[in-house]
């Protein structure tokens, strides 16, 4: 039996990041990576590119929609037959997903013969997650479904913020394991035991999920990322999450973008949008504003921007938006303002 772990989260909560994380760790094994992308350009996937282990990409969707269910069920039957055999897999999710299908379509597939269950491992932003359980059932499932859930970037909020998100989380399950973690930092068993969410029964989701939109836009020339940073916090009222490539004249730049909480740890006016936090900077380019490229927090009508350079060297450059589920006509608007000006 191959070893089977699955890493849910929403948007942004850190879950690419944990798994770079965890492959730092890793023992030796041989290990897949299914790799799941809402949206139609497989950004995660990119981002895995340099661990070591195969990784399979599904983007376009939820695993957990039956518009998917197929493809995701094929891929694991290919992933089994590898030669050499793998010694365990790992599947990173949409944000969105609900996981709590997974057990009934192992057995209905009859993949239950060749993999075991043995890890669920769910990601939760502090300043998200309070808000989300009350608007997005797939928040409940994602922790239902969980054998650890892990509190991340507990080093954005102050500690009434983490108690009280790790409160929200024991309301959903009240014996769940909770981890705190910066980074995703933390160290997680994949492959010891059988979990728990094996005895969890659910339905494949609707193919379209009316919470989410997508778009995504091509960069064809250079661009600045202050300008890039500002259109963002300028949409910020319909974003739920923006990732990908962004070339520049300092390099290929990675991006992040989630949307903004109530309260961060930083006070917002502290540094204004068009200023440069106290850390590396992205080089001006024909006099424009600086970012960092480590973090930066924008003022509370913004959201939380992570710039770094790209570690993929065979990244495409993109730029993936993904909107309020009521945003259709709205969403256009971001990736016109794109266009115009690169």
């Amino acid at each position: 039996m191959i070893p089977l772990a699955l890493v849910a989260g929403f948007l942004g909560s850190g879950k690419t990041t944990f798994l770079r994380r965890m492959s730092e760790r890793n023992d030796g094994r041989r290990l897949a990576f299914l790799v799941n992308d809402f949206a139609a350009v497989d950004v995660d996937a990119q981002l895995l590119s340099q661990l070591d282990g195969e990784i399979v990409s599904i983007p376009g969707g939820s695993i957990f929609c039956r518009c998917l269910a197929t493809t995701f069920t094929n891929a694991l039957k290919k992933i089994a037959r590898l030669e050499p055999a793998v010694d365990g897999v790992i599947i990173e999710a949409s944000g969105m997903a609900d996981p709590r299908s997974l057990a009934d379509v192992l057995r209905e597939t009859r993949l239950d013969e060749l993999y075991e269950l043995s890890t669920v491992v769910s990601l939760v932003d502090p300043g998200t997650f309070r808000k989300l359980l009350k608007t997005l059932p797939a928040m409940r499932a994602q922790v239902e479904c969980a054998d650890v859930v892990l509190l991340n970037k507990t080093d954005l909020f102050d500690e009434a913020t983490v108690q009280a998100t790790e409160e929200a989380i024991r309301s959903v399950r009240g014996e769940i394991q909770i981890a705190r973690c910066v980074r995703g930092d933390a160290p997680v068993q994949f492959f010891q035991g059988i979990s728990h969410a094996l005895k969890i029964h659910g339905s494949l989701s609707p193919c379209r999920d009316d919470s989410f939109l997508s778009a995504t836009f091509r960069f064809r020339a250079k661009c600045n990322i202050g300008d890039i940073a500002e259109l963002l916090n300028r949409y910020s009222h319909i974003l739920w999450r923006a990732k990908g490539f962004v070339p520049t004249d300092a390099g290929l730049m990675e991006l992040h973008w989630t949307m903004r909480s109530d309260k961060w740890k930083v006070e917002s006016g502290k540094w204004k949008v068009g200023t440069a936090a106290p850390t590396a900077q992205v080089p001006a380019e024909g006099g424009k504003k600086n970012f960092p490229l480590s973090t930066f927090h924008f003022p509370l009508d913004g959201g939380h921007l992570d710039i770094q350079p790209a570690t993929a060297p065979t990244a495409r450059p993109a730029l993936v938006l993904i909107a309020r589920g009521d945003a259709e006509e709205e969403l256009g608007d971001p990736v016109a303002d794109l266009r115009k000006t690169h």
